[in-house]
């Protein structure tokens, strides 16, 4: 599948700390954030069907993972390639504790050392699993019918959004 996200330029954050209103004349990188390029999020009608709702929740459970989250005060996707590369580093921090890694976040690139990168792909996978044991049990109110309404899906994901 390929990635629904693109990166563009967070414009909310130009201007604060670290991030300088005109950027390009300081020759330093803008804030960034991940945008959904234009992947339908499915409607859902005023009286849906169980099979309607399931399809928004595991809609918004998607977007939720690939937007990720703050790690230590920094904000790291986890769509899958993005796991895979936090998981690739981790793998090598395993087999050499002394190296260190440069680690490209949302908010720009991070130093880790071994210990560090193990961490962050413990953190990112516990994101992730998080989103997917939240999604299980949301599927599964609607399934047995104590979640019959798109806000009750909302609801049920509001915590994890970042």
């Amino acid at each position: 599948m390929s990635d629904p996200a693109k990166m563009v330029v967070d414009s909310a954050r130009l201007g604060t700390k670290g991030f300088p209103r005109h950027y390009q004349a300081y020759g330093v990188e803008p804030p960034m954030k991940y945008e959904e390029s234009g992947t339908a999020v499915p409607t859902v009608p005023a009286d849906p069907t169980k099979d309607e709702l399931a399809a928004y929740a595991r809609d918004l459970s998607w977007r939720i993972r690939v937007a990720g989250t703050d790690i230590n005060g920094v904000r790291v996707r986890c769509d899958d390639g993005a796991i895979a590369l936090i998981n690739g580093i981790a793998a090598l921090a395993e087999r050499d504790a002394d190296r260190s890694f440069s680690f490209d976040a949302g908010d720009g690139i991070v130093k880790l050392d071994a210990a560090q990168a193990i961490a962050l792909a413990t953190a990112a996978g516990e994101f992730v699993q998080s989103t997917f044991d939240r999604r299980a049990d949301v599927l599964a109110a609607i399934a047995a019918g104590s979640i019959t309404r798109q806000a009750e899906v909302d609801e049920a994901f509001a915590g994890m959004a970042q």
